[in-house]
């Protein structure tokens, strides 16, 4: 008789250690599984501030691209319209073939 509360005792305590142990397993579990979900949401916050950032700068870039695209349309008239001038120059200025400059070709240099 005494043999068999010894072993009930003995499996009683058997189960609640079990049960002890098992327990700590699950919290340790679910400790585990919230640390990981808790780092996989930071990576995900971190990417879309990353993702954001980049978004801004290309609208930065983009920004410039015009800018620059409207500089360099407004200097490429300012070409064409110094060609245009200079090829006017020269269809109105007479060349002296002596190499003596008149007195109105002097007049229009000294104008400009």
């Amino acid at each position: 008789m005494v043999n068999r509360i010894v072993v009930g005792v003995v499996v009683v305590a058997a189960l609640g250690a079990a049960f002890v142990l098992d327990r700590s397993a699950v919290a340790k579990r679910a400790r585990e599984q919230a640390i990981l979900q808790c780092g996989q949401e930071y990576n995900l916050s971190v990417t879309a501030a990353e993702l954001q950032a980049l978004r801004a700068q290309i609208a930065v870039g983009n920004e410039a691209n015009n800018h620059l695209q409207e500089k360099i349309q407004v200097a490429d008239g300012e070409r064409l319209r110094a060609i245009l001038d200079l090829e006017a120059y020269e269809r109105e200025t007479e060349n002296s073939h002596d190499g003596i400059v008149d007195a109105d070709l002097f007049g229009r240099l000294r104008a400009n």
